[in-house]
């Protein structure tokens, strides 16, 4: 199992199917990745129209991406996509959380907090950041799956 090295991963899927016992460890990682993130944080529980609209818009971003990335992957003809979506998915998207996801939140709130006062609740500028970055994710992971067809 891999966490940072995405290239030996692949080469590792290039030269065959994951074991069953790998696939399920990147699918326990995602599911408690995917639970931590709906904690709120302390004093955010407000929530707005924004916060929907970010949910419907992230939830169409993932279906979107998932197809993209199935297609990338070859669609109906290509092999083995479940588990190249979750081993790939999972340790590009660890690399891609601490080297654009991290760094572009930090800048995002940091200037947006230099030229005004951050609002307590979510905005439709936090709805296009954050979909945007959503796209970018997928968009990337297709280029990585892609290499593996």
């Amino acid at each position: 199992m891999y966490i940072w090295n995405l290239s030996k991963l692949k080469t590792d899927l290039k030269a065959g199917p994951l074991a069953e016992k790998e696939i399920f460890l990147y699918l326990c990682l995602y599911t408690v990745l995917y639970g931590l993130a709906f904690i709120p944080f302390p004093g955010t529980i407000t929530y707005n129209v924004w916060d929907a609209l970010s949910g419907l818009l992230t939830t169409l971003v993932t279906l979107f991406g998932l197809y993209y990335v199935y297609r990338q992957n070859g669609g109906a003809d290509g092999g083995q996509f479940a588990a190249k979506y979750l081993s790939v998915g999972f340790v590009f998207g660890v690399r891609w959380c601490v080297m654009i996801a991290l760094p572009a939140i930090l800048l995002f709130y940091i200037g947006r907090g230099i030229l005004s006062t951050l609002p307590d609740t979510t905005t439709y500028i936090d709805v296009l950041f954050l979909t945007a970055l959503g796209t970018h994710y997928f968009w990337k992971l297709g280029g990585e799956i892609k290499e593996l067809r």
